[in-house]
């Protein structure tokens, strides 16, 4: 997996505290995962997480998911089981997709500029970091993925990500833009729309940034 970016904010240091570099662990990683009940993580690298500098296991409220950087310290009891240091975490953006193809629900979901700076599977998720320039912090964004088709006659999964940006228009062209730039992690679970032989399934993302529609294309075999 690729992390081009230091997690974004200090949300962490409510929860947890930082311990110096020099205190050994095994190894760090960045990487998202899914809460449990506990408060443990189930990585997208098939671990188990258990965090050691927490001061509630249990305050993350409707949280699912999340994009941490992590230290792991050591094994424990159970496969695949580990203790870890919480260095930092971002709550990424985490809903289910829309399916469609109809012009009415693309008007809806918007066609604001808004970047894919990177993009990944895991979890059974697409994960992504993106980004959108916005004037006003009071007006609302909304971003979805949506499926404009999937291999039930065909074998490309096709994925647009939408950005409706509302009444906060801003002029992405603009050398001297004065706004700001907001950068979020995003994951859009996908599994259930992914056939069960996928070596012959391509999977297209696109988006609408500085007036183009930019495609990657991804394939499974």
């Amino acid at each position: 997996m690729r992390i081009k970016f230091i997690l974004l904010a200090v949300v962490a240091a409510a929860l947890c505290s930082c311990a110096p570099d020099s205190e050994p662990y095994l190894f760090r990683s960045a990487l998202m995962g899914y809460l449990q009940e506990d408060g443990s993580l189930k990585g997208d690298d098939g671990r188990l997480y258990y965090f050691t500098n927490l001061q509630n296991e249990k305050g993350w409220g409707e949280v699912k998911r999340l994009m941490v950087l992590i230290d792991v310290l050591e094994k424990i009891d159970g496969e695949n089981t580990y203790s870890a240091r919480l260095i930092n975490y971002e709550v990424p953006l985490y809903k289910e997709p829309l399916v469609g193809n109809d012009q009415h629900l693309i008007d809806s979901l918007g066609t604001s500029p808004l970047q894919v700076n990177d993009a990944w599977l895991s979890g059974g998720c697409i994960n992504m970091v993106n980004t959108f320039l916005f004037a006003d912090p009071e007006k609302k964004h909304t971003v979805d993925l949506l499926i404009k088709e999937y291999p039930s006659s065909s074998d490309t999964l096709k994925f647009a990500l939408m950005h409706n940006a509302g009444e906060d228009i801003v002029d992405e062209y603009a050398e001297d833009f004065s706004g700001n730039v907001y950068t979020f992690y995003s994951s859009f679970p996908i599994e259930q729309y992914l056939p069960e032989n996928k070596d012959k399934t391509v999977l297209t993302l696109e988006w609408r940034w500085k007036g183009e529609v930019n495609v990657i294309t991804h394939s499974f075999k």
